[in-house]
């Protein structure tokens, strides 16, 4: 009775794989037959079940409803690893996670689109799709949100808030060629206005227009100036000027010469140099001091010339004059330089003279 009741329950097993296995080799029959009679058709499989619309339903249980005893090939679904799964000599093994299949995304711009900003935006820039690289651009940020499945990409964009700057400054002596900047140059942030660059005397002058509510700026340029000398160029004085010495450009050091002072107005923005001088005013003065206590040292290469001229050294400071001499001595004047008072009289004797003070012998 034992051995009946066994057989019995084996029996539906061997029935079920025979029942497979005829139930695949007709499917196999089927498509050959379905294949030879549309011989204008290639099957695109050994078994083709349909079309577009079709599926086929697997076996779906839990892992303990697996089938026993287990036959290489077999393929179900299992509904606790929610995965197929198919049996190996290794034992049953999964044939991959369910990802569900996305449908159509048409990409769709996300609140920051059309938006006035300061700085690039991060936030609410997609609604749908995938965000593509935010690129900046004068006077905007722009996006894409890119669409999939089929779906359609959108264009976004931010409109960038810019303060006009202007884009170039310019040193104490730094020279500009207008001739070689554009818009670009001349407006770092900011739209040059339609009005373009002013040329006037000195200067050229632009605005820089601030973009979606942006301030704008003016801006300027100087051209190239000569140095020009102050008002102490050309004035008399008895020492070196201090102040006045440049209305245009930077005054260099004032050089003492002998009848002058002198110095240069540096020139800006490339401009040229200026010299300046004042004439240096100077009291006649009595070369070696006046009194010559020997009449035979004056000499021709001294005082005296030829016995009745006074030569180049009569005079440490100014211009000889007015000549007098008797037997006994020699006397004259040194006029002053650039209006500077004349020296009293420069008087020379004789070494004949039996005297220390010998002025009697030559009055004034």
């Amino acid at each position: 009775m034992n051995k009946i009741s066994n057989k019995n329950k084996e029996l539906p097993r061997h029935l079920t794989r025979c029942l497979l296995r005829v139930f695949s080799s007709l499917i196999v029959i089927l498509a050959l037959l379905i294949t030879d009679a549309q011989a204008a058709n290639t099957a695109r499989a050994v078994l083709d079940m349909g079309h577009t619309k079709d599926a086929m339903i697997f076996p779906t249980g839990t892992t303990a409803e697996r089938p026993e005893p287990p036959e290489l090939g077999m393929i179900r679904f299992n509904t606790d690893l929610n995965m197929f799964e198919g049996y190996t000599k290794r034992g049953w093994v999964g044939l991959g996670t369910l990802t569900p299949t996305p449908g159509k995304v048409t990409g769709k711009c996300g609140s920051a689109n059309g938006s006035i900003v300061a700085k690039e935006p991060t936030t609410n820039l997609c609604e749908t799709g995938t965000l593509s690289i935010v690129t900046p651009d004068r006077g905007a940020y722009m996006w894409s949100c890119l669409g999939s499945g089929g779906g359609e990409h959108a264009a976004c964009l931010a409109l960038r808030q810019e303060n006009g700057t202007c884009g170039i400054t310019q040193t104490n002596n730094q020279a500009i060629d207008m001739s070689s900047l554009n818009g670009g140059d001349l407006c770092s942030e900011g739209r040059l206005t339609a009005a373009g660059v002013s040329d006037n005397p000195d200067t050229w002058t632009w605005t820089c227009r601030g973009t979606n509510g942006g301030t704008s700026i003016d801006c300027t340029l100087s051209k190239a100036i000569t140095g020009v000398c102050g008002s102490a160029s050309g004035v008399t004085v008895t020492a070196a000027p201090t102040a006045n010495l440049c209305s245009v450009g930077t005054a260099s050091g004032v050089t003492t010469n002998t009848t002058t002072y002198t110095w240069s107005c540096t020139g800006m923005y490339g401009g040229n140099n200026v010299n300046c001088s004042a004439p240096r005013m100077l009291a006649g003065a009595c070369g070696v001091g006046g009194w010559v206590p020997n009449w035979g040292a004056i000499t021709a290469t001294s005082y005296y010339c030829n016995g009745s001229n006074i030569c180049g050294y009569a005079c440490s400071v100014g211009t000889f004059v007015s000549r007098r001499s008797n037997s006994n001595c020699v006397a004259w004047n040194c006029q002053g330089v650039n209006g500077g008072a004349t020296s009293v009289k420069c008087r020379a004797w004789g070494s004949g003279l039996p005297c220390t003070d010998c002025s009697s012998y030559c009055p004034p």
